[in-house]
């Protein structure tokens, strides 16, 4: 199906298979990339960040900047869709900080988009259910995050004994009427979780949305 894509979307991304994270799926493994072999390049040395900088590394994701907890956080791009993106900082093989976006439109009816456009409320367990029939998310509830309308979804990822923290908005600008839904998604064992969440909040409080796409007229 044909869709509008995101305005932040006006570079070159490149064509994979799909591998990111689903809105129901937000926690579950993602299949790693082919097998090493012989006429595979080397692999390149693992990069650690502290910040959501340069924009090179980051091109994808709606963010001009954020400050990230305490690390090193190993960086990884994982192969997705086209216009999707699926980007992992981990600080140890348990506990992740993901960035995922499924590149699909949320419809002018969607309860997604109803539930952004009205004023900061809890979510009924009916509304939660909705998104997550599972039962994995058991509290959510929409807030304002420094200029931009997010909805906030916590709870337990039985499968692999991981607490979740997530935060789900429109990729797009919120002006410019096209609704692509993303998340920032912290998991961890509960243990690490309980010391790690309060850092994880402040972190997200020192995220500087896009709130403009400069579009080049020569392309």
């Amino acid at each position: 199906m044909l869709f509008e894509p995101p305005p932040n979307f006006q570079k070159h991304i490149d064509v994979a298979e799909v591998r990111y994270l689903s809105r129901t799926t937000s926690t579950e493994t993602i299949a790693g990339l082919p097998p090493s072999s012989r006429n595979r390049p080397k692999e390149e040395k693992p990069i650690y960040v502290s910040e959501i900088q340069p924009r090179d590394w980051f091109e994808a994701l709606p963010i001009v900047s954020m400050t990230l907890p305490h690390g090193p956080w190993q960086l990884e791009k994982l192969p997705t869709a086209p216009y999707a993106y699926n980007v992992s900082l981990k600080k140890k093989p348990s506990i992740t900080i993901n960035f995922g976006c499924g590149g699909d439109l949320e419809g002018e009816n969607s309860k997604f988009r109803k539930i952004l456009s009205r004023e900061p409320s809890p979510l009924t367990n009916d509304e939660i259910a909705y998104f997550y029939p599972s039962g994995s998310f058991v509290a959510g509830h929409s807030e304002d995050l420094n200029g931009k309308r997010v909805i906030v979804f916590e709870g337990h990822f039985k499968e692999k004994n991981l607490d979740m923290y997530q935060l789900e908005f429109n990729h797009n600008p919120d002006a410019y009427g096209v609704c692509v839904q993303a998340v920032i998604t912290f998991s961890a064992p509960p243990s690490q979780y309980k010391h790690h969440i309060k850092a994880f909040k402040a972190a997200l409080k020192t995220i500087r949305w896009i709130h403009k796409v400069e579009i080049d007229p020569s392309k």
